[in-house]
This record gives C-alpha cells, sequence and structure tokens, in this order.
C-alpha cells in the first residue's frame, strides 16, 4: 500500500530570493529602457535580467 505524500515547508528563506528577484527585475527593466536607442547587447542583458528575476520570484512564491 502506498504512504501518502509528504509536504515539506521550508524554514522561510525564500525572503533573500524574493529580494533578489525584485532587484533583478528592476535593474533589467531600467537597462532595458536605457537601452533602447543604444546598444542591443545591453537591451538582451536587460531582457535576460528580467528573465532571471521573474524566474526567481516564482521559485520563491513557490515556497508558500
Amino acid at each position: 500500500m502506498m504512504k501518502p505524500k509528504e509536504k515539506c515547508y521550508p524554514t522561510g528563506n525564500q525572503k533573500i530570493f524574493e529580494l533578489v528577484a525584485h532587484v533583478l527585475l528592476a535593474l533589467g527593466v531600467v537597462l532595458l529602457f536605457a537601452s533602447i536607442p543604444g546598444w542591443v547587447f545591453v537591451a538582451l542583458l536587460g531582457a535576460a535580467l528580467i528573465a532571471v528575476g521573474f524566474a526567481l520570484l516564482k521559485i520563491s512564491q513557490s515556497w508558500r
């Protein structure tokens, strides 16, 4: 007979991930808007930072 699944609740270390995620999102948005008429690589870096920040935000929220 199968055992019921147990949920694992972390201790609350997700706040640092949430803070880092918001900082990365803000930095990515600033870089993206600051480089619209400028260099394409900086815009790509901004988009990558937004994606990483969004992923960290989703990971930190899934631990709640």
